[in-house]
């Protein structure tokens, strides 16, 4: 687990505090622990928690009534009911109430936090998030909250590379991508689609490339396994957990990744859509990086 800086596991004093306010059933993801004695001797455990807003520390002595706090892991979704205080260095939040979620409440603003971003992709974060709330159909959202509960899918899609040469070949290209394409959309098609239609391209733009934070990570697999079957792979039981729910969706969702010329032959409006999308994403961040690879540096005009 990653560990908390020293200077703020030290137990600051009320005075010292800036602002506060009261949160109530704030979600958090947990982004680091770590125990050690309070400035009284007291064992405590530390929990860096963070969400779209931000980073907030939490002390939680040891012992007495356990809570989910005193269990909780790296990449937890937790439900924090407290006082939120700003100090010079950090925020601290104070819980009075904590409980483990049901996996249909989670919210984006806290599978994604914003501490798993470059500070340049954050309005690219913000734009996922904003789409992905407004989905109607609740079956799509609780299949996402099952795809980024797993904190491996979640930074992976944060910081993959878009790809490795051709578009959004960078940290956060993936990320940068899949907002484009969602904007290129919202811009575009919704009112001519259903609210169902609509959810279930937004559902395919956002998990469209999650192969890619395994192909493009590991070489060997990246050159013999496409990403759209590796896609499949992490989607398996998510795909299942809707399959109870919806098979309809979870048919449309699984037969996207599956290639074209395969039997049986299936199809569906958000394919050519999301392809299409896909494509004009590229092509436009392709050709605005060859522009810029274009212009000369300002050194050369002063020459």
């Amino acid at each position: 687990m990653p560990l908390i800086h020293s200077e703020l596991s030290l137990t600051p004093h009320r005075s010292e505090i800036l602002t506060s306010r009261r949160l109530e059933r704030c979600q958090f993801r947990v982004l680091g622990s770590q125990d050690q004695l309070d400035r009284s001797g007291r064992p405590t455990r530390y929990l860096q928690l963070g969400n779209l807003a931000g980073t907030a520390l939490s002390a939680i002595p040891l012992g007495g009534n356990p809570t989910p706090l005193h269990s909780a892991d790296h990449g937890d979704i937790i439900e924090v009911t407290g006082e939120l205080c700003a100090y010079p260095s950090h925020w601290r939040l104070t819980p009075e109430i904590t409980a483990l979620p049901q996996r249909q409440t989670l919210k984006p603003t806290a599978l994604l936090p914003r501490e798993w971003v470059l500070p340049a992709f954050l309005p690219a974060l913000r734009v996922m998030i904003r789409h992905w709330s407004r989905l109607s159909t609740p079956a799509l959202r609780q299949f996402l909250n099952s795809v980024f509960v797993d904190s491996s899918n979640a930074m992976g899609v944060l910081n993959a590379p878009g790809s490795l040469r051709h578009h959004h070949a960078y940290q956060g290209g993936l990320l940068e991508h899949t907002a484009d394409m969602l904007v290129r959309y919202g811009g575009t098609y919704p009112s001519s689609h259903s609210d169902r239609a609509r959810d279930i391209a937004t559902t395919l733009i956002i998990v469209h490339d999650l192969g890619k934070t395994l192909t493009l990570v590991g070489a060997d697999r990246g050159a013999t396994q496409p990403h759209d079957m590796a896609a499949l792979e992490l989607l398996a039981t998510p795909l299942a957990e809707l399959e109870m729910f919806d098979p309809t969706l979870a048919n449309i969702l699984r037969d996207y990744f599956k290639p074209r010329q395969w039997y049986p032959k299936t199809d569906h409006p958000s394919y050519e859509l999301v392809s299409r999308l896909d494509r004009q994403s590229g092509a436009n961040a392709h050709h605005s990086a060859g522009w810029q690879r274009s212009m000369p540096h300002p050194h050369n005009n002063a020459s």
